[in-house]
């Protein structure tokens, strides 16, 4: 038992010295100076480093650092993000703190390095403090510099940067100029900066609210008499959005509605949209469509696919043009009330009833016209005309009664026209009129007999004529 614990132990210890060795070479750290002169600075000056940790664990880390002892003070930032893999670079400065006195020599200063799992790298760097005797001294512009903005940044807000600025020596700076230079914003300040004076600036900078999502650069620098004493390099990330507007107009005008729909991609990168026209089955003979877009995919159905760019705006025009129905409509009203109109009042019948016929053909028929008045007025003064051929003898037909003709007249070239005259018709009044053909020569086959005509007048004694359809011989119409 007691060698399985020691096993145990032994296993457990063993994993966690591979664990410690993993975490001590996870994380490289080199600080080198700026150039050949930038770690060789009078006591009141900024030693410039180049600050370079490399990641190699398999997650993203953030590290810190601090310089032992305190009589050194690290300017602008002491901390930063690394991914998983990546190497970062940022300028380290340093400076002696100005209540303690710094004679000229080499310091070698010492930087931890720490990350947020608590694992630290001590590394170390050198410092020249050059003699005053080395020049006739004066106090150079020494001024800390500090940046920070809204990161990430919504373009349809504006920029809101601080700038927290320290003059580190008693050199009072009548003309400072301040620079943020952001590739989407800009600003220029001018200001004075009195002996050991902190100030914090801030500033809201208007940006493009169509600038792309992605990382941009961000420059910060102070001027003086022309030349940069302090500067901040640093990135912001800029995130997308997409928002349409819709601005639609309807109009109705004689039987034709429009609807006009404006989409407008208000955000800063692409966006899909799907429009549906959709309507009840029976309109879309009547309807059409037209799309205005760079990039329209018609779907399934009555919808399309829109892609709009930024700042892109797309028509879609829907016409519901019921006009053609009106027209119809029209047409057909015309022309019921041209047939109404024009149409005779009076309306005629021939009829033929074949009363002899052998196996010659046929020798006699009888001939009847109906006579109907299908409207609520009388008409006057009618004269019915009919025409037989001239191969056929007319009789007038016998009992009591039995309106015969009012004259049968023979013709050698019309053949015989037998007439009926009548006082009146009266409103729905029908009649029936009559006479026998007797053929000279047997017929064989049909034969066409010609329309009856008639002759009236109105109230007014305004005339008219109409007439009937052709009749043939052998059939019973």
């Amino acid at each position: 038992m007691r060698v399985s614990r020691i096993a145990i132990i032994t296993i457990l210890f063993g994993l966690l010295l591979v664990g410690l060795a993993s975490s001590a070479s996870a994380t490289t750290v080199r600080i080198q100076p700026t150039n050949k002169t930038s770690s060789y600075v009078f006591f009141d000056e900024t030693a410039s480093y180049q600050l370079t940790i490399t990641n190699d664990a398999t997650m993203d880390k953030v590290y810190s650092w601090s310089i032992n002892p305190v009589d050194w003070i690290i300017e602008g930032k002491n901390s930063m993000k690394v991914s998983a893999g990546e190497s970062r670079t940022i300028e380290l400065l340093i400076s002696p703190r100005p209540s303690n006195f710094r004679g000229p020599g080499l310091y070698v200063v010492p930087v931890n390095v720490q990350d947020a799992f608590g694992e630290t790298i001590q590394s170390q760097l050198n410092i020249h403090i050059k003699s005053i005797n080395e020049k006739v001294y004066s106090y150079l512009p020494s001024v800390a510099l500090g940046a920070s903005m809204n990161d990430p940044l919504d373009p349809r807000e504006d920029a809101s940067v601080q700038v927290q600025l320290r003059n580190r020596n008693i050199l009072e700076i009548d003309a400072l100029k301040l620079v943020i230079d952001g590739e989407n914003f800009y600003k220029e300040d001018t200001f004075p900066l009195s002996a050991l004076e902190e100030k914090t600036l801030r500033y809201k900078l208007p940006v493009d609210s169509l600038v792309k999502p992605g990382t941009y650069n961000l420059h910060v620098y102070i001027v003086y008499q022309n030349k940069t004493i302090s500067e901040v390099k640093d990135s912001y990330v800029v995130n997308p959005y997409a928002v349409i507007n819709r601005d639609v107009v309807r109009t109705s005008r004689f039987f034709k509605i429009t609807k006009i729909s404006k989409l407008t991609n208000n955000g800063n990168v692409v966006k899909e949209i799907t429009t549906d026209v959709s309507s009840a089955f029976y309109k879309w003979p009547f309807m059409h469509v037209s799309i205005k877009a760079n990039t329209a995919e018609k779907n399934r159905g009555h919808s399309w696919l829109l892609i709009l760019d930024p700042n892109e705006t797309a028509t879609v025009t829907v016409v519901e043009n019921y006009r053609s129905l009106f027209y119809l409509a029209l047409l057909l009203i015309i022309f019921l009330i041209a047939y109404f109109t024009m149409r005779s009042p009076i309306t005629m019948k021939k009829q033929i009833v074949v009363t002899g016929k052998d196996e010659e053909g046929i020798s006699e028929m009888k001939v009847r016209i109906y006579l109907k008045n299908r409207t609520d007025k009388a008409y006057y003064n009618l004269r019915l005309l009919d025409k037989a051929p001239a191969i056929a003898d007319v009789h007038a037909p016998q009992g009591l009664g039995v309106m015969g003709p009012t004259k049968i007249v023979k013709t050698e070239k019309k053949g015989t026209i037998v007439k009926w005259d009548f006082d009146t018709l009266d409103a729905y009044e029908e009649r029936i009129v009559s006479y026998t053909i007797k053929a000279k020569l047997k017929i064989i086959g049909n034969l066409a007999l010609p329309a009856v005509r008639i002759k009236f007048e109105n109230v007014k004694g305004n005339s008219r004529t109409s007439q009937s359809g052709k009749a043939v011989i052998g059939t019973k119409n």
